[in-house]
């Protein structure tokens, strides 16, 4: 076999394998499932704090709103979303369950709205376990608040202390959730200190800016 036949063979081999790579980062990459994998990296977003601006959902809630940190999750050396949280007075990390804030995350390619689901459910049960039957409830809620996304979108996630969880996209509200463990869990994925993503938490969170 020529080499010209021996390339021309071996470039849609390669090309299925990136494609496959692609696919399945973009998979395990849903909602921020940060999988303790040597794959993942978690940088600073781009751009300084300044001229960011909050979303429109959140300014109408968070009194004092300041960007706390800012990080691009990548799998593979590929960017997935670029992730913001907005705070608001006195905000402590390592108690965010009792404050309010909002979770901006633009993702940088398509997910399918399942997969953000289902991948959110396996993080969360990281926290705490809980059974079928409470994991097919948060499904059929999850699934009304997390559509497929596209390069460009911009899913939000809005706390309050009493519970609620207010889902946005690109500012049109999805799903509002009344439910305090379901809230401490599924933002835990980015906050909570045993999160399998501790560098992406440490930007978020303002420790890390570099």
């Amino acid at each position: 076999m020529s080499s010209n036949s021996r390339s021309s063979a071996t470039e849609p081999s390669l090309r299925g394998q990136r494609r496959h790579l692609l696919q399945t980062g973009a998979r395990l990459a849903a909602a921020g499932a940060v999988l303790p994998c040597r794959a993942w990296s978690a940088e600073s977003g781009h751009g300084s704090h300044q001229g960011h601006h909050p979303p429109e959902e959140f300014r109408q809630v968070l009194q004092a709103i300041r960007l706390s940190g800012q990080a691009t999750m990548r799998f593979l050396g590929l960017g997935l979303y670029d992730a913001r949280l907005w705070v608001g007075e006195r905000f402590s990390a390592e108690r965010f369950q009792t404050h309010p804030f909002g979770l901006e995350l633009k993702y940088l390619r398509s997910i399918k709205g399942e997969d953000i689901v289902e991948q959110s459910l396996r993080q969360m049960q990281r926290f705490e376990p809980f059974d079928a039957a409470q994991a097919a409830l948060w499904r059929e809620s999850m699934s009304k608040a997390f559509p497929d996304v596209v390069n460009g979108d911009r899913l939000s996630g809005l706390h309050l202390p009493d519970g609620q969880s207010r889902f946005h996209l690109n500012g049109r509200a999805t799903a509002t959730l009344q439910d305090r463990r379901f809230a401490r869990l599924f933002f835990g994925i980015w906050l909570d200190e045993r999160t399998s993503e501790p560098r992406l938490r440490e930007r978020l969170i303002g420790l890390r800016s570099q």
